[in-house]
């Protein structure tokens, strides 16, 4: 049997359209082994379309749209949703709904909004946390202060100012005046020395961008674009300058105003009187 497949399109000449091609072989169009798999995973992704097809709902339409003039399932509801509400939210709601305040699809509308909001909030939280790198270990998904391996070195110190080695208040907090850049209560995370933090180590080429990269302005490693010096000291300039401005165009106004007011003080010259006798 020779099957024929379109060559590059319909706008081709007729006798370019087809092409012959290879038979397929008797044994791959009829194998039933094949064919019985591909049917059950057919029955796996309707069963999965449908199962997840309310939660589409949900998260593509509002409350509104979405619970007006609709029944709302309780046990689809509860299951999902009930174990993200908290439990004094919970509590006032059975309360309002055994007095009779809110009807059953009321009080399902209440959980359906609460849970989803929880959950919401969750899901931000984690990105969040899965942002986070902690320092001493390098691994994402908790600070310095939450590190195990902080617990197995009682020598480093967490919670403390690097200046005076309180544990009252942190490093903007404290009073202590120091050089720029000096910390004796602080352990570097590389070395393991006392007396400098890990961005001001020799033995850290990478500063403060573990994964790569440097100040845009400077090209240094141990600050950021936006506590770079060159880039405070273009702000200054700039600044002065408008000020400068300003007050040169506020004293020429100021002279303007002078002499207008010197002008309008001075008296009219007297205009002689003719006098005509008759």
């Amino acid at each position: 049997m020779t099957r024929f497949a379109r060559k590059n399109g319909i706008r081709e000449k007729k006798e370019d359209k087809k092409k012959p091609e290879d038979a397929t072989e008797w044994n791959e169009m009829f194998n039933n082994n094949n064919g019985q798999n591909e049917k059950s995973e057919d029955l796996e992704i309707k069963k999965q379309f449908h199962k997840n097809q309310l939660d589409r709902k949900i998260k593509n339409s509002d409350w509104s749209s979405f619970t007006a003039g609709k029944k709302l399932d309780t046990k689809y509801v509860m299951r999902k949703f009930g174990k993200s509400v908290e439990k004094e939210v919970m509590d006032k709601l059975n309360d309002m709904k055994n007095k009779g305040k809110i009807t059953h699809q009321e009080y399902l509308e209440q959980i359906l909004r609460e849970g989803r909001s929880n959950q919401r909030r969750l899901e931000r939280k984690n990105e969040r946390d899965e942002k986070k790198v902690c320092f001493k270990c390098r691994k994402p998904g908790h600070t310095v202060g939450q590190c195990p391996e902080m617990e197995k070195d009682q020598e480093q110190g967490t919670g403390i100012c690097y200046k005076c080695g309180s544990t009252e208040h942190s490093i903007s907090q404290c009073k202590v005046r120091l050089e720029p850049g000096v910390f004796p209560y602080a352990k570097c995370f590389i070395c393991h020395e006392m007396g400098h933090i890990t961005k001001q180590c020799p033995d850290n080429p990478r500063g403060l961008y573990p994964n790569g990269g440097a100040c845009k302005s400077c090209g240094s490693v141990e600050h950021y674009y936006r506590d770079c010096p060159e880039v405070q000291k273009q702000n200054l300039m700039v600044e002065t300058k408008t000020v400068k401005k300003i007050k040169k165009s506020d004293n020429f106004e100021i002279l303007s105003d002078e002499e207008g007011s010197a002008k309008q003080d001075e008296p009219a010259p007297k205009k002689k009187k003719a006098v005509f006798f008759k």
